[in-house]
């Protein structure tokens, strides 16, 4: 499988799991994809990874404004990925 992570998560975690999944998963992080720039739009690289389809991406976020913008809520609709999106607080530490 392949997994993304978006901006909104850890370079540093993708880079763990990278390193932990050798072999098995290839994990990439948005900064470390030389096809994007840090200020790529969701849209256009969504739509580049729904183009690198084989196998299709499963993408990791904390950015819930994807499924509630309209175009990026669309793009959703139409691309072969799975998104999972985490709450906010997940990776936060219990007081």
């Amino acid at each position: 499988m392949r997994f993304f992570f978006d901006r909104c998560l850890s370079k540093r975690l993708a880079h763990m799991l990278a390193i932990y999944e050798k072999g098995s998963h290839h994990i990439v992080h948005l900064d470390d994809d030389p096809r994007f720039e840090i200020t790529t739009p969701d849209v256009t690289w969504m739509s580049v990874l729904d183009a690198d389809n084989e196998p299709p991406w499963v993408v990791i976020t904390k950015d819930e404004r994807i499924a509630k913008n309209k175009v990026e809520r669309e793009m959703l609709r139409n691309v072969s990925m799975k998104f999972f999106f985490l709450k906010r607080q997940w990776d936060q530490t219990v007081q």
